[in-house]
């Protein structure tokens, strides 16, 4: 179960600075584009998870282990670059910008499409977890629970603490996903 909450916070660890981006610019955001979002992700980790349970059935003993490490440790440096050029979450931060309206409504299309982004991680990380056969029910509702609370959280702190954790998500991120690889070997 650990390992699931884990994989969990780490996929969705980058919401956390998104709810961060638009509750600076748009002060709260409506629960239904939270809950949009946060669907999204538990539904492309559930799909990741499956495709990789089925998947692992086709390779001999302890081959899935390497090959789910292996995503594990490429995404978890993958996170890291990200958390070294700024420029990135800049422009992934005016992406985000310009899909919310003065309402603080995100539409259906735009909930989607920013779902989908923030899932591909979920999806990835999901099929190295099936590999690993990780429950599919509980991983994907924690995955759904994490990226709803990471987004409401900060769309509601706003700048309170942008500064430190939404600077620092892809590090954090990064390094779970490292230490979960190394956990996997031991």
């Amino acid at each position: 179960m650990i390992p699931s909450i884990l994989l969990a916070i780490s996929s969705t660890l980058d919401d956390l600075s998104i709810g961060f981006s638009m509750g600076l610019k748009k002060g709260r955001l409506a629960v239904r584009s939270i809950f949009g979002i946060a669907i999204i992700s538990g539904l492309t980790m559930a799909i990741g998870l499956l495709i990789g349970e089925q998947l692992a059935l086709f390779f001999p003993e302890r081959i899935d282990i390497y090959i789910s490490v292996t995503v594990f440790v490429l995404f978890g440096l993958w996170f890291l670059w990200e958390g070294y050029s700024e420029n990135n979450q800049e422009k992934a931060q005016q992406k985000v910008e310009a899909t919310l309206k003065e309402k603080h409504y995100m539409s259906w299309y735009a909930i989607i499409t920013l779902g989908l982004a923030l899932g591909v991680n979920s999806l990835f990380l999901g099929f190295s977890g099936g590999l690993q056969d990780y429950p599919v029910f509980f991983t994907s509702i924690a995955t759904a629970a994490a990226s709803m609370l990471f987004i409401w959280s900060g769309s509601r702190l706003g700048g309170r603490m942008t500064g430190w954790i939404g600077d620092r998500a892809n590090y954090i991120a990064g390094g779970i996903l490292i230490f979960m690889a190394v956990m996997e070997l031991v």
